[in-house]
């Protein structure tokens, strides 16, 4: 219990350390393009598949990405609504009803609805082989401890037993003893609801250990991570930055700003071609879709990049 609340308010801190750093970047640069946000990160993520990290770095960008049924209020443990407008348990505290919210979508037009809730749980549920690995599923481990095959004697019986969908807004979670940190645990990046049509496209419970390492083998992780939050991804280039775009179709309060994270030298991906290497002091590139303009810098210390969002 006081490693799931030290993760929780580690991820809170985590997010406002975010929002406050990169707001005083941009007005520390003053002459950005109205619109963009740049902060200077430490390093690369791992992967954007947030089901499979436990490092900062990674949060950074997935938060802005991915939403979970529950959320915190900020600077608090306090749990607060998200994709789940209300939610209740039974008396035996094994089965929790969630109520969704309505006329909500993923970043590639897939409907959010209580399929796309199952299909997340059965996912983190049914992983195997590498998967099971602790390096891959930490949270999912802490929290539910073992999966439907446990492939090591390490995991124990899982706290998930299954889960059911009563029409497109209420989602059934069903569990094999009462729980008293599975709410709040809902509310981490790990557990956040991912497209089910992308994470099926792009291969993303594909992954190998090599040389003892977790690394995905498909491209979903890398390239097409996609959620339903405030702002969708918009590339990856190692060593260099990340580029996320405001989704304009997002439920809630949108995004005043198209953040940039940008990193350091060192990067934490073994697992992804490093692209970009050379020197150049710096580079430009635009685009007529939507009129993303980029601009990227490299110093002796790091590399900034910033990118501006115009209407088409």
């Amino acid at each position: 219990m006081n490693r799931l609340r030290a993760s929780v308010l580690a991820l809170s801190a985590l997010a406002l350390t975010l929002i406050g750093a990169g707001t005083s970047s941009a007005a520390h640069r003053g002459g950005a393009a109205a619109g963009t946000l740049v902060y200077a990160g430490a390093s690369d993520p791992t992967y954007l598949d947030p089901a499979l990290v436990s490092d900062g770095e990674s949060f950074r960008i997935t938060t802005q990405i991915f939403e979970g049924l529950v959320s915190l209020k900020p600077g608090t443990t306090n749990v607060i609504p998200a994709l789940a407008t209300s939610w209740k348990t039974s008396k035996d505290g094994k089965t929790w009803t969630f109520i969704l919210r309505k006329k909500v979508k993923f970043h590639d037009g897939t409907p959010f609805n209580a399929a796309a809730v199952c299909f997340n749980f059965n996912r983190w549920y049914n992983f195997s082989g590498a998967f099971q690995d602790p390096g891959a599923t930490f949270y999912y481990q802490s929290i539910f401890t073992g999966f439907h095959h446990n492939e090591s004697n390490t995991l124990g019986p899982p706290l998930y037993r299954g889960c059911q969908a009563k029409g497109p807004y209420k989602a059934l979670i069903f569990l094999t003893k009462r729980n008293g940190p599975f709410l709040p645990s809902l509310a981490l990046q790990s557990f956040t609801m991912q497209s089910p049509t992308a994470l099926q496209k792009y291969d993303a419970d594909s992954a190998q250990i090599a040389n003892g390492v977790f690394r995905p083998t498909g491209s979903y992780a890398f390239q097409h991570p996609t959620g339903t939050g405030p702002f969708k991804f918009g590339g990856w280039t190692v060593k260099e930055k990340v580029v996320l775009l405001r989704n304009n179709a997002y439920w809630g309060k949108k995004g005043r700003r198209s953040p940039t994270a940008s990193t350091g030298s060192r990067s934490s991906t073994p697992s992804m071609p490093v692209a970009g290497r050379s020197r150049t002091s710096s580079s430009r590139r635009s685009s007529s879709a939507g009129r993303t303009r980029c601009r990227s810098t490299t110093t002796t210390r790091t590399r900034r990049s910033s990118c501006s969002s115009r209407p088409g």
